[in-house]
């Protein structure tokens, strides 16, 4: 169970798996397990208990196989390291009392030999390899990493030589270039000496990961690790105000930030940036320091991601919520404390300003970068992504400004301006539709979607019904649609030009669908062709 949304289809498969295999001894585990289950109570680890029988919590490797022989051989559960389990005897729930960590020196190298690699919806394989684990700084009062109470993993790397023996091998055996190296982070020195050995290996890879800026990424050890095969690199932002780094204890300034991305990008590495709004303390005005330096070092960002901040267990401010500001952490919402709780601070942003913010944000990324637009470009650090930055730190930018013309060009067909105001006559392109489509029905209230319904100003709904109608094509996240959207796209024909296809809508003066429709025209579902004789 890496993350809470997989709890429940966890929960039913163990469920399922005890009542046609009673006999069978059911484990569980994962980063969501990790955190979450040393701070269950009883009725929660009923619930958990009635579809598993342990939790592996933390590190898998050592109580995995000292489980699994225990199981063969008849050993006790009590002598398993890092597990939460029932007494076979008693009933009751135990907890060994160590708590053991992976030896990365004597640790085997990963073995995919039993996987398909071709079936996955990806252009070339990219696989997952750890050069380190744990963090070299371990102060952050966000990060999640820490397993109760609140212990984070020591910090760890693979020796050098192994770790390019191995990736030379695994590249061989799986005609593989691209390997993502998913450590939480990496310390220069050890980037130094590795990009230096790596260059050596007989079989040249390209890899991406997560680092922390710092001063120690000169010029030339980014030129160095470009030159190693690093393409692309997540850096945690976190804030552009100094006040709000210093109460993350962050450990790092905006302009070892700014310095470290401009090495890296000018070096050929793709630089993702992390940041986060609406931890305790920060005000609008602070937040938008963190905008400001988007802005003003974007020409050195290949991409970004902001997100809102939760309290979750595994933090220091969960651990210690005072300490933070934080006022309130209450788990009432599902019987398994998920997805997340409830966290309340009396210094804490404001919704309207997390609105204004964000949309800030969409207007940047809409004039620069494009994320989760284009087929495989994905969330940040995706696999996917990581290949498109193969083409440059700047491919993101290129297609955000491909895409800008192509959707100016779109308005133009429609007759609106770039607010979506009708200015113009719709021009007679004949349209057609580059890719199938779906619709997909939720039953579920709770995925109602708020794109043009009626009640707000009086417009037409788009989305209706117990359920509501999404449209999937290939390149698009779900739009939500109604019956009109249907009519629209079952109208397209190759033969009828677009006011012969919109008639009807126009006629009965709705345009709220005109903001889908130019979305899908410029990404690509409708094609509108320049070119009369394409149509």
């Amino acid at each position: 169970m890496g993350y809470a949304t997989q709890s429940v289809q966890a929960l039913v498969i163990g469920m399922l798996l005890k009542r046609h295999l009673p006999g069978v001894h059911i484990t569980m585990g994962g980063a969501y397990l990790t955190q979450w289950a040393p701070l269950m109570k009883a009725p929660q680890f009923a619930l958990l208990f009635s579809a598993a029988d342990s939790v592996v919590c933390g590190e898998g490797e050592i109580p995995f196989a000292a489980l699994l022989d225990g199981r063969q051989n008849g050993g006790c559960l009590a002598d398993v390291p890092n597990l939460i389990y029932r007494d076979e005897a008693t009933g009751r729930i135990q907890r060994s009392p160590e708590l053991v960590f992976t030896d990365l020196c004597d640790q085997p190298p990963p073995d995919f030999s039993d996987l398909d690699l071709s079936a996955y919806l990806i252009p070339e394989p990219v696989l997952p390899y750890m050069l380190t684990r744990g963090c070299y700084w371990q102060r952050c009062a966000f990060c999640q990493n820490r397993i109760d109470p609140y212990l984070p993993r020591p910090y760890q790397s693979v020796p050098v030589e192994k770790a390019v023996e191995e990736l030379s091998v695994l590249a061989g055996a799986h005609a593989c270039r691209h390997f993502h190296f998913c450590s939480d982070v990496i310390d220069a020195d050890y980037l130094d000496r590795f990009s230096k050995q790596l260059k050596k290996a007989p079989r040249s890879i390209f890899w991406h990961t997560n680092l922390r800026a710092e001063k120690a990424f000169s010029a030339d050890l980014c030129r160095q690790l470009a030159d190693a095969g690093l393409t692309s690199a997540a850096i945690g932002l976190e804030s552009g105000c100094q006040a709000t780094l210093d109460r993350m204890d962050k450990g790092v300034d905006p302009a070892t930030v700014a310095q470290t991305l401009e090495h890296l990008y000018e070096a050929g590495v793709a630089t993702q940036v992390t940041a986060i709004f609406g931890f305790p303390g920060e005000s609008e005005a602070d937040a938008q320091l963190t905008i400001a330096f988007l802005e003003t070092h974007i020409q050195a960002i290949s991409g970004f991601d902001v997100q809102l901040l939760l309290v979750l267990p595994g933090m220091s401010m969960h651990g210690d919520p005072e300490a933070y500001g934080v006022d309130l952490i209450r788990y009432d919402q599902t019987a398994l404390m998920t997805p997340e709780p409830l966290w309340k601070a009396s210094r804490r942003i404001g919704l309207s300003a997390v609105n204004r913010l964000f949309e800030q944000l969409g207007r940047l990324e809409a004039s620069h970068v494009v994320i989760n637009d284009q087929p495989y470009v994905g969330a940040l650090c995706a696999n996917h992504s990581f290949l498109y930055f193969r083409q440059g730190p700047y491919i993101l930018k290129r297609l955000r400004s491909l895409d800008n013309i192509e959707h100016r060009r779109v308005h133009r067909i429609f007759g609106l301006d770039h607010r979506h105001r009708p200015v113009a006559a719709i021009e007679a392109k004949i349209p057609r539709l580059r890719f199938p489509f779906a619709i997909y029905h939720s039953p579920y209230q709770h995925e109602r979607a708020h794109f043009g319904t009626r009640g707000v100003q009086g417009r037409r709904p788009t989305a209706a019904g117990p359920g509501y109608d999404y449209l999937l094509d290939p390149i698009n996240i779900p739009q939500p649609v109604g019956p009109e959207i249907h009519s629209v796209l079952a109208g397209i024909d190759g033969r009828r030009d677009l006011p012969a296809v919109l008639g009807p809508l126009l006629q009965d003066g709705s345009s709220d669908i005109m903001p889908l429709l130019v979305r899908l025209a410029a990404t690509g579902l409708i094609i509108l062709p320049e070119d009369p004789e394409q149509s």
